[in-house]
C-alpha cells in the first residue's frame, strides 16, 4: 500500500504523490460532488437552493476542499486565509440581514386586520411569521457564534492549521487510496446560518402567499351571483316582517332607535359591512369597509302609498324595494332597511313593515331571516345596545366572515353526476339520448317564453313583477295534517299544486299541458353545523318533475299527485341532508362565469318554475309583555334573468302562523298575454287549492 508523503512538519494537509496517486490531485467522491453537466431548466431553478443556501456545491464544498488539498502549504495557509476572511464577512453579513428579516417579522404581529375583507389573518399565516421570526433568529445566533469561533481560531498561532484540521479528514476510497475530504458536517455547519436565514424568508413568503389567498373569500356560487349583477340580470332578495313594540316611536325617535338597532346587526353579522372590489372582474374581492353611514342604508317609507296599494302594504314594500336598485358593489355594502309605520303618528301606532333588502351576492334567502332575528332581539333590547345613534359607524374589525361554502365544506363530485351536464352541454342530441341525459322530457313541460326579454343593462336593469298572496294559519294547520298520512310536507305539496295551477290556468289560455318541472332551493345550513347562525351563501338546488292528471278538482289531489308530493318531499330531504353530488359544486369546472351567464340569459329557462321556502321564523314568541312581537313574515327575490320564468317565494312566522307566498317574474318571460292577470290566477288557484283541502 502506497504511503503518503508529507508535505510540512508544521501542517496537517496531506499531499498525496503523483506517482501514487490515481490523479494529480484527490477529486471528491462521485457522491459529494453536486456538478451533472448541463442542467434543465427546471434543474437550473432548483440550483438556487443547492447552490450554497442549504446544500453543498462549488461554493461550499468545492472551497474546502481546495484549502485541505492544494499542492504546497503555502497554497493551502492562503486559500484557508481568505476562505477564512470571506466566511467573517458572510457571517457579518448575515448577522445584519437576518436582524432586520427578525424586525420585519416582529411587526407583523400589529397586523391584525391586514386583509381587504376585515378578517384576522389565518392561523396557518401567523403560524408562518411565527416560525420565520425562530429561523431568523437562529441566523444571528449561529452567524454570531461561528463569527466568535472563527476570531477565536486566528488568534492562535498555528490558525490556519487548526483551521483545517476540524474541517477536514483522511478517507480511503474503494481502490484503498488515502483522500483528503472536507467533514460532511463542517460543510453544512458553516452554511446553517445562510440556511436558516434562507428558510426565514422562506417562511415569510409562505404567509403571504397564504395571506393573499385568504383574501379572496367569494366562493363560486358569490362569483356567479356577482356576475350576474353585474350584468344587471338579478336585483336583491328581501325579507320583510311587521313588528309591534310596545314603546310609541315618533318619526324622529324611530330613526334614532333604527339606527341603533342596525348597527348592532353589523356588529353581529360582518357580511354587512362588507363591499365586493373588482366586481367587473373574474376575481372579485371581498373587503370590509372602515366606516359606514347608516343613512346609506336606511329608507324610511310613507305610510300613506303603502296602505293604499291595492294587494297590500307588504307587496307594495315589496314592489318598491325590487326596483329601487342598490347601487355598485363596490361602493358601499350593497343592502338596505326599509321602514315603514302602517298608521299615521296621530293614531300613535308603532307597527312597523320592516324589509330587508340585499344582494344574493353577500347571502342566500335563510340569511334575511337571521337579519331579522338580530333586528327583532335588538329593538327589543335597545336601552342595553352600546351603540349611540349617529349615522356614521365604525364596524368591528375583529369580526370574521364565514368562509364561502367550498372552503366551508367538501362538495364531492361522483362521476355519474359530472358527466351527466358535461354529456348534455357538449354532445349531440343522439348522444344524449344513447346516454339518457336527453333533455326531451324539458321539450315536453311548460317553460314559459320560448326567448327571453331584450338583455337588461346598467341604464335599464332588470324589471321585477310580483303577486302576493297570504293563507291563514287554520287553512296551513289543515294543510299539514292532511300531508302527513302521505308522508309529503308542504314544500313538495305546494310544487303539485303549482303545477295544477298552471296547468288550470293555461288551460284557460288554450294551452294544454299537463307536464312541470320545479326548481327548490336548498339549505345546506344543517350539513355545516358551524353555519346555523351566519349569514352567508349556503344554497344548492334540486330539480323534480311533476305531472298532472287532466280534469282534476279543486283540492283534490288524485292518488298519484299525492305520491309525486311524497317523492319530492323525500328528494329534497335527502338533497338537504348531504354535500354530495350538489349542482353548486359543479361550479368548480366552470371557467368562464361571465360567458355561461350570458348563454343562460338568452336560452329558453331549463324548468317551469323555481321555488324557495326559507322556513318558519321561530324566534318570533316573545319573552315578556313588553317584548318586541314579529308577525307576518314574507320572502321574496328579484326576477332572475338566467333562471326559471318566475319565482314561488315562501315563508311564515311562529307567532301567527300565516304563510305569506309571493310570486315574482321578469314582465316578458311568461310567454302569455297579461301577464299580471295570468299569475294572478296561478296564486289565486293555489290558495283556493289549499282552502278546499
Amino acid at each position: 500500500m502506497t504511503k503518503p508523503k508529507e508535505s510540512g512538519d508544521e501542517d496537517n494537509g496531506i499531499a498525496l504523490a503523483a506517482a501514487e496517486t490515481k490523479h494529480e490531485l484527490p477529486e471528491p467522491a462521485e457522491s459529494e460532488n453536486y456538478r451533472h453537466g448541463e442542467e434543465t431548466a427546471a434543474g437550473a431553478f432548483f440550483s438556487l437552493f443547492r447552490g450554497g443556501l442549504i446544500a453543498p456545491s462549488d461554493t461550499t464544498y468545492d472551497a474546502i476542499l481546495h484549502c485541505l488539498t492544494a499542492d504546497t502549504l503555502e497554497q493551502r495557509d492562503e486559500l484557508t486565509k481568505q476562505w477564512r476572511d470571506h466566511k467573517l464577512e458572510e457571517l457579518n453579513f448575515i448577522g445584519v440581514v437576518g436582524a432586520l428579516l427578525a424586525g420585519c417579522l416582529t411587526s407583523t404581529g400589529s397586523w391584525p386586520t391586514v386583509l381587504q375583507n376585515g378578517q384576522n389573518s389565518p392561523w396557518t399565516v401567523r403560524t408562518c411569521w411565527y416560525t420565520g421570526i425562530v429561523f431568523a433568529l437562529f441566523a444571528v445566533l449561529t452567524a454570531a457564534q461561528q463569527s466568535i469561533r472563527l476570531h477565536r481560531l486566528s488568534a492562535h498561532k498555528d490558525s490556519l492549521k487548526n483551521i483545517r484540521h476540524y474541517m477536514g479528514c483522511k478517507v480511503r476510497d474503494s481502490e484503498g487510496v488515502s483522500r483528503i475530504k472536507p467533514r460532511r458536517f463542517q460543510v453544512y455547519g458553516w452554511q446553517a446560518s445562510i440556511m436558516f436565514l434562507t428558510l426565514s424568508v422562506a417562511a415569510l413568503i409562505i404567509g403571504m402567499c397564504i395571506l393573499i389567498w385568504s383574501s379572496t373569500q367569494f366562493g363560486l356560487n358569490e362569483l356567479r351571483c356577482i356576475v350576474r349583477d353585474d350584468l344587471s340580470l338579478y336585483g336583491t332578495i328581501i325579507v320583510s316582517a311587521k313588528y309591534s313594540p310596545r314603546e310609541n316611536y315618533e318619526d324622529e325617535t324611530l330613526r334614532k332607535a333604527l339606527t341603533r338597532a342596525l348597527k348592532q346587526c353589523i356588529a353581529e353579522h360582518p357580511v354587512l359591512s362588507t363591499v365586493v372590489l373588482d366586481n367587473d372582474t373574474g376575481q372579485p374581492q371581498l373587503a370590509q369597509v372602515s366606516r359606514m353611514a347608516i343613512d346609506d342604508h336606511l329608507v324610511t317609507l310613507g305610510a300613506e302609498s303603502l296602505l293604499a296599494a291595492r294587494d297590500g302594504e307588504t307587496a307594495a314594500l315589496l314592489r318598491y324595494a325590487h326596483n329601487d336598485r342598490i347601487p355598485d358593489l363596490s361602493t358601499r355594502p350593497p343592502w338596505r332597511a326599509y321602514v315603514s309605520l302602517l298608521r299615521s303618528p296621530q293614531q300613535r301606532s308603532t307597527e312597523l313593515l320592516v324589509g330587508f333588502s340585499y344582494s344574493h351576492a353577500i347571502a342566500d334567502g335563510k340569511s334575511g331571516l337571521l337579519f331579522h332575528q338580530s333586528f327583532r332581539q335588538a329593538m327589543d333590547q335597545m336601552h342595553k345596545l352600546p351603540y349611540d345613534d349617529e349615522s356614521s359607524f365604525f364596524p368591528p374589525s375583529a369580526a370574521e366572515l364565514f368562509p364561502p361554502l367550498e372552503r366551508a365544506a367538501s362538495l364531492n363530485i361522483s362521476w355519474a353526476f359530472l358527466l351527466a351536464p358535461l354529456i348534455g352541454e357538449y354532445c349531440p342530441p343522439t348522444l344524449r339520448r344513447i346516454f339518457g341525459t336527453s333533455s326531451d322530457s324539458s321539450e315536453e313541460c311548460w317553460r314559459g317564453a320560448r326567448t327571453r326579454p331584450p338583455m337588461p343593462g346598467r341604464s335599464r336593469p332588470i324589471e321585477t313583477s310580483l303577486v302576493h298572496r297570504q293563507v291563514i294559519r287554520a287553512n296551513v294547520d289543515k294543510v299539514l295534517s292532511l300531508c302527513r298520512p302521505h308522508e309529503a310536507k308542504l314544500t313538495g305539496l305546494l310544487i303539485v299544486l303549482t303545477s295544477r295551477a298552471l296547468a288550470y290556468a293555461l288551460q284557460a289560455r288554450k294551452e294544454k299541458f299537463t307536464s312541470f318541472k320545479a326548481e327548490t332551493a336548498l339549505d345546506l345550513r344543517k350539513c355545516i353545523p358551524e353555519a346555523k347562525a351566519s349569514m352567508g351563501n349556503m344554497a344548492s338546488a334540486v330539480e323534480d318533475t311533476v305531472q298532472i292528471d287532466e280534469g282534476g278538482q279543486v283540492g283534490n289531489l288524485s292518488d298519484r299527485e299525492w305520491e309525486t308530493a311524497k317523492n319530492i318531499t323525500l328528494h329534497l330531504q335527502q338533497a338537504s341532508g348531504t354535500l354530495s353530488d350538489q349542482p353548486v359544486g359543479l361550479l368548480r369546472y366552470l371557467s368562464d362565469f361571465k360567458g355561461w351567464t350570458l348563454k343562460k340569459a338568452t336560452q329558453q329557462p331549463d324548468c317551469s318554475f323555481s321555488v324557495s321556502n326559507v322556513g318558519t321564523f321561530e324566534d318570533s314568541e316573545p319573552h315578556g309583555s313588553a317584548a318586541v312581537k314579529l308577525t307576518d313574515m314574507s320572502f321574496s327575490q328579484s326576477a332572475d334573468g338566467t333562471g326559471a320564468p318566475f319565482n314561488l317565494n315562501l315563508a311564515s312566522a311562529k307567532s301567527d302562523g300565516t304563510l305569506n307566498m309571493v310570486t315574482t317574474w321578469w314582465p316578458g318571460m311568461l310567454g302569455v298575454k297579461d301577464e299580471g292577470r295570468f299569475m294572478d290566477d296561478v296564486s289565486d288557484r293555489i290558495v283556493e287549492e289549499l282552502k278546499a283541502m
